[in-house]
């Protein structure tokens, strides 16, 4: 047990050290499903709102059309220098909108300016779409672009201690009825409720999590500025607020209202919600990590993987919680998480299925299951997929580069090896893409460039058996 403990520390030195994350906790995917998303965002914010008409039924107040005028239809770069010199001014306004508004159209165009506002804006999105096109790795290009602590922690600026910064979100989002909120319900609200606005939802749920989580902090406990304010009575305590929002994402999970954004959406915010002790311990209570693991699964598309990489980012902030770490011991997320290691080749998910096992290592029913699972002659072979990774690198630039025969023979050689001992060899040249190049390589005038080629593209497609059949 304590060699495999050993080991698994090498193998996540190792492993921590090459990519360049710069932490494992994700805001928001960067995936299709934000792109659909996004386009219906540019959408709404192309729409026209009648602020005058607002502001003549008193809905809005004089001061805020000025500063709404100033803002909407502008440039990014504009709205960036208007959110730094009155950021608190303007979350006032749309605040005051959600509350006193209830105009399907306007909502879903406050709700997409502070969505916008949180997570960078359609400059982060365009850039985003910009980069997709060259095959660029979009989690870790998201985590440049991600969203702005900064601009969510405006909502708990001291000025707005009487303002209920959480209210309008769960009131108009949520499939529940917060009774701390009676006074901001309204009939549309609740046809909201029951027909349902997916744009609505996904943005409110979107948004209150990252409010939620930019709380200030207090002798290392989270607090809501809103509080400790004398009019308690018509803010939003943050104990119910954090158990609505987790109920509601537990159901998305349990019936998605909108496949298939629903399970991705719900598992987003809890990989950022599950960092605060208190949530995990509602999570286990409310049974959530039973709808967890049947999302653990060996994943091919990009966005499969995405979902993947966060569930197993709850998994991970789960098991630093000793109630969900012995619930964990007690099902089949075990097996799933080494069978996804198994066949993965995404270091972000590896990593953290690594660091998950490393938690879950002490107890004695997890530390014989992953005996019994073959876990340490997995590590062994990812800390020597570590160099191997840097080796394959050099061998595909000899075949695009090098006009040398004996350069090219050796290069087909040594890929025909790895695929042929490494355990996830195949898969890991497949995704260096390097067939066609081996291909063109078969028709080389050196017989020995031929040969080797020929060995490495029978490796690559037919498996150990039947090459080795072909080979004799």
């Amino acid at each position: 047990m304590a060699e495999m403990a050993k080991m698994a520390s090498g193998a996540i030195r190792i492993w921590r050290g090459r990519g360049d994350e710069r932490d494992p906790l994700l805001w928001w995917k960067a995936l299709s499903s934000m792109d659909h998303a996004e386009i219906a965002t540019q959408e709404v914010l192309k729409r026209d709102i009648p602020w005058e008409a607002y502001m003549s039924t008193k809905l809005i107040t004089g001061t805020h059309l000025q500063l709404l005028r100033l803002y909407v239809k502008k440039s990014e770069n504009q709205r960036v220098v208007l959110l730094d010199e009155n950021g608190v001014g303007y979350v006032q306004v749309f605040l005051n909108i959600l509350h006193n508004i209830s105009n399907e159209e306007t909502v879903e165009y406050v709700l997409a300016l502070i969505d916008e506002m949180l997570t960078g804006g359609t400059w982060c999105i365009n850039q985003i779409n910009l980069l997709k096109s060259h095959d660029i790795n979009l989690t870790k290009l998201f985590l440049f672009f991600a969203a702005n602590p900064k601009k969510s922690r405006l909502f708990h600026d001291k000025s707005l201690s009487s303002e209920d910064i959480y209210g309008p979100f769960l009131t108009i989002c949520l499939l529940i009825v917060v009774l701390d909120l009676d006074s901001h319900f309204s009939l549309q609200s609740f046809r909201w409720l029951h027909e349902g606005n997916w744009f609505i939802k996904e943005k409110s749920s979107k948004i209150l999590t990252l409010i939620v989580s930019a709380r200030p902090r207090l002798q290392h406990a989270f607090v809501s500025i809103g509080e400790s304010s004398h009019s308690k009575d018509k803010i939003s305590n943050i104990d119910t607020v954090l158990k609505e929002l987790l109920d509601w994402l537990c159901s998305q999970l349990k019936a998605p209202s909108h496949s298939p954004c629903s399970v991705p959406l719900a598992t987003t915010c809890l990989a950022t919600l599950l960092r605060e002790p208190c949530v995990r311990v509602s999570f286990i209570q409310v049974d959530g990590v039973k709808l967890l693991i049947p999302l653990i699964s060996p994943a091919s598309t990009q966005q499969s993987i995405q979902l993947l990489y966060e569930t197993c980012l709850c998994i991970w902030l789960l098991s630093y919680y000793d109630a969900a770490a012995d619930y964990l011991a007690t099902t089949r997320v075990l097996p799933k998480l080494v069978e996804v290691v198994k066949g993965s080749t995404k270091e972000k998910v590896v990593r953290v299925i690594i660091l998950t096992l490393r938690n879950l290592l002490p107890r004695a029913a997890c530390g014989a299951q992953m005996i019994d699972l073959g876990l340490p002659q997995i590590v062994q072979s990812l800390k020597a997929q570590a160099w191997s990774d840097e080796i394959l690198c050099v061998l595909v630039t000899i075949l695009d580069t090098s006009s040398d025969a004996t350069a090219l023979a050796v290069a087909c050689y040594d890929l025909f090896q790895f695929i042929q001992y490494h355990p996830a060899g195949r898969i890991i040249v497949s995704n260096l893409k390097v067939k066609d190049r081996v291909m063109k390589l078969m028709n080389h005038e050196n017989a020995e460039v031929t040969k080797n080629a020929l060995l490495c593209i029978q490796r690559l497609f037919l498996g150990a058996k039947y090459a080795s059949f072909l080979q004799s």
